[in-house]
């Protein structure tokens, strides 16, 4: 997606805050990073769009936003012609997350991709 993807970002937090005053995902109450994204993950799940997302905390602000049990992976990531320099759009999601509550843009690292999931790593893009 190269540097243009905060074009992206910024419309995916505007749509889930939509969503949010809906009552769908309620992020608007979430007071940190790591809340918002527990909150994001119950409703995929909730959804049944995935089994579960876990946020793990690499180093300060570097985390691996994982995905499993999706329901696009097994017909996605084992077909598609090529994932290279693709992001995951949950972990898209969670990026954005990530400018809001951090306050910085996380590098736009690309996903790996598994059989049934997903693991994106989210830092802050260093200059």
């Amino acid at each position: 997606m190269g540097s243009s993807a905060n074009i992206y970002v910024h419309p995916a937090i505007e749509h889930l805050l939509q969503m949010d005053e809906e009552g769908g995902v309620k992020l608007a109450d979430s007071k940190s990073f790591e809340e918002a994204v527990s909150v994001f993950a119950d409703f995929l799940a909730r959804s049944k769009v995935v089994k579960s997302c876990v946020l793990d905390k690499i180093e300060d602000d570097k985390y691996a936003f994982n995905v499993e049990g999706c329901v696009w992976a097994g017909k996605v990531h084992t077909r598609q012609v090529s994932l290279k320099d693709v992001t995951c759009p949950y972990a898209l999601v969670v990026m954005a997350l990530y400018k809001k509550y951090k306050g910085v843009i996380s590098k736009e690292n690309e996903s790996e991709y598994f059989y049934s999931g997903a693991r994106t790593t989210l830092e802050p893009i260093t200059t």
